[in-house]
């Protein structure tokens, strides 16, 4: 493990002094190439590369290559002139300045990515190429002079000279090397290698017009230099950057080459002098350029970003769209459901929102009152008319108390069809209230137990009828003794119709489809098949004879036992409940319990008919989850969602509305 570190170790060691023996190369033979055109002093000149190439290694690399820097300056100035204590002042200087100048654009500019936005590129050109660069002349000069290799009188001309090559090597060169460093590749097409193509053919085509002979003599009266902008702007709105400081520098080499050889507007009577202009001209196109195009790269940038941001917001607008398009169907398959469960159950569901009084039903509800679904819009009124007269005032009070308590209830009552026909209902709900107790709705169901009530009237009325006439047969019976004969036949007659009523009896509790029993003191006395199916028992002989409490789930025996008591004793006892029951296998499950008690030979006997409520449990859910998913689609919905009925009144919005 240490020697596989020693060699990563090494490796970037030999990497960092590769990078900085390259460094000094380029520096040594741009400096080389800068001095041959020192005009004023052989230390001094208008064009100085190595400036852009120091500041843009601190820049891209770091403080850590300054090695570099001072001693490629210090060759360049050793092999050219003055001594050795000159050339180490220079090479101080020209090091302090690249280290000066990265630390204000790092500080002040962005650093390496000045040039993206315009307000820091002038900060670059302020600080780099203005300020920054005041250091190596004021050292160098003051070098030379102190050493006697320049005249204390020319001090102002050359370091004029020396100041303006440096800051024009900052404005042209520094850019240059950030950008292609920064790796950044055009994406190429045919179109665009055409349009790179003819681009560099006017840009040479332009430099040799501005700064050649190609247009007659009189030409030269005419602000040529001005040429020069088009193609840079060009590159700034059709490629980047990069491409813009190229063009700069592309233009900048042939109006130096040019211009030393006497062509162009910059030509004056020394060729310091001409190339001290030519650098000016070309610094500040070199700013325009650069401002230009970080515009135009932010005005990218921030089109990209609006792009992404629009992209971005129709793929949440789709995902969004297929949410509620979800979320819809969930509630549709819901509704489907619940109606399915309801006409089944043969129960139906309302609500009554207390604030609009308006009253909404299920379609089974309207199917129980007799009504096509949404065939008339509803109100409590409306509603009110619909119950039996003599029942009005009862529901009245249930909800009126229902209201005022704020518990759930539940209670029989008669309605009456548009066709006349009467029905029973067993309805219940509860009560919704708001933040501060304010009753705001009720929900509820509605079952119709017409055939119910019916079957058991008719029960009731076989064993009065029953009881009845066997206490006439006693009592005459026990009065006749007048005739033997007349007795025996009007026995036999009475046993007939005896038979004739226990058979219709026993037709009505065989073929009934609710479960009934007879108990006498809590003991199964009779059962019918019904009775027998719903608990899983297969004969009668199995359960007559057994407790009740063997067919009641544990938890609610001590409430059964208790009405037991009640009956035995004559107390009143509830008639009509709900509780659980237990089968033979000991499942659980929901029932409903109407029960009826009667003398038999002066002994109490219980009726009891049963049923299993299950489904209606499970539809009184189904509705509960159907209202809650509702209320949450709703409320979570962005979009505006409202509710009218058939009359185009609004019925219900949710809080985007």
């Amino acid at each position: 493990m240490s020697e596989t570190k020693k060699e990563i170790a090494f490796a970037r060691r030999s990497e960092s002094l590769a990078v900085l023996a390259v460094l000094l190369a380029v520096y040594f033979f741009a400096g080389k190439f800068g001095l041959k055109l020192a005009f004023i002093h052989a230390s001094a000149t208008a064009v100085w590369p190595p400036t852009g190439i120091a500041l843009a290694s601190f820049l891209v690399l770091g403080h850590r290559v300054w090695p570099a820097i001072f001693l490629g300056a210090f060759l360049v100035n050793i092999t050219t002139a003055g001594s050795v204590a000159t050339s180490i002042g220079i090479a101080t200087g020209n090091t302090l300045e690249g280290l000066l100048g990265a630390y204000l654009v790092n500080r002040f500019a962005d650093g390496r990515n000045a040039f993206d936005h315009p307000r820091t590129t002038f900060k670059f050109a302020v600080l780099a190429a203005g300020i920054s660069t005041m250091v190596s002349p004021t050292i160098g000069v003051t070098s030379q002079s102190l050493g006697g290799f320049a005249s204390w009188d020319n001090y102002g001309a050359i370091w004029l000279t020396w100041w303006l090559g440096d800051a024009a090597g900052a404005l042209l060169v520094a850019p240059l090397c950030v950008l292609w460093s920064a790796g950044r590749a055009l994406r190429w097409s045919r179109a665009l290698a055409f349009e790179v193509a003819l681009f560099g053919l006017v840009l040479v085509l332009v430099g040799q017009v501005v700064f050649a002979d190609w247009l007659p003599s009189g030409a030269s009266k005419y602000p040529l230099s001005f040429l020069c902008i088009p193609p840079v702007l060009w590159a700034a709105f059709r490629f980047g950057q990069r491409e813009t400081v190229t063009a700069t520098c592309l233009l900048s080499g042939i109006g130096i080459w040019r211009t030393l050889h006497g062509y162009g507007p910059f030509v004056r009577a020394s060729q310091n002098e001409s190339l001290i202009f030519l650098q000016v001209f070309m610094g500040v196109v070199s700013v325009m350029a650069m401002a230009v195009a970080a515009v135009v790269a932010e005005h990218r940038r921030d089109e990209e970003a609006l792009r992404k941001a629009h992209d971005e917001l129709e793929w949440r607008v789709n995902e969004r769209t297929a949410e509620l398009a979800k979320a819809n169907l969930a509630l549709q398959t819901s509704r489907e459901q619940l109606a399915e469960a309801q006409q089944i159950a043969q129960v139906g569901s309302w609500e009554w929102d207390i604030a609009t009084n308006i009253v909404d039903w299920s379609d089974e509800m309207y199917r129980i009152y007799g009504l096509k679904p949404r065939e008339i819009s509803l109100t409590y009124e409306r509603f009110l008319e619909r119950v039996h007269p003599d029942d009005r005032s009862f529901v009245r009070e249930i909800v009126r108390k229902a209201h005022q308590d704020h518990k759930p209830f539940n209670f029989d009552h008669r309605i009456v069809r548009p066709d006349g026909a009467e029905r029973t209902l067993y309805a219940c709900g509860e009560v919704i209230v708001d933040e501060a107790g304010k009753t705001i709705r009720m929900i509820g169901t509605g079952q119709d137990i017409t055939e119910r009530k019916l079957a058991e009237a008719v029960l009731c009325n076989a064993q009065e009828e029953l009881e009845k006439r066997v206490q006439e047969r006693t009592a005459e019976l026990a009065s006749a003794n007048e005739a033997f004969l007349a007795e025996i036949v009007e026995h036999k007659r009475t046993a007939e119709a005896l038979r004739e009523s226990q058979t219709k009896l026993q037709a009505i509790f065989e073929n009934s489809v609710d479960a009934i029993s007879v108990s006498k003191t809590g003991v199964h006395v009779l059962v019918n098949p019904a009775y027998l199916k719903l608990f899983g028992w297969a004969t009668p002989e199995e359960l007559v004879g057994t407790p009740v409490l063997e067919v009641i789930a544990p938890s609610q025996r001590e409430f059964i036992q208790e009405n037991i008591r009640r009956r035995a004793s004559g107390e009143a006892a509830p008639t009509h409940y709900e509780t659980r029951g237990r089968r033979k296998d000991g499942s659980e499950f929901d029932l409903e319990v109407d029960v009826s008690s009667y003398k038999l030979k002066g002994e109490i006997n219980t009726l009891v008919i049963l049923r299993d409520v299950t489904e209606r449990k499970r539809a009184e859910q189904l509705l509960r989850e159907s209202e809650g998913l509702k209320s949450a689609i709703l409320e979570c919905a962005l979009d505006c969602i409202i509710a009218m009925n058939h009359e185009g009144k609004v019925i219900e919005w949710n809080p985007a509305a």
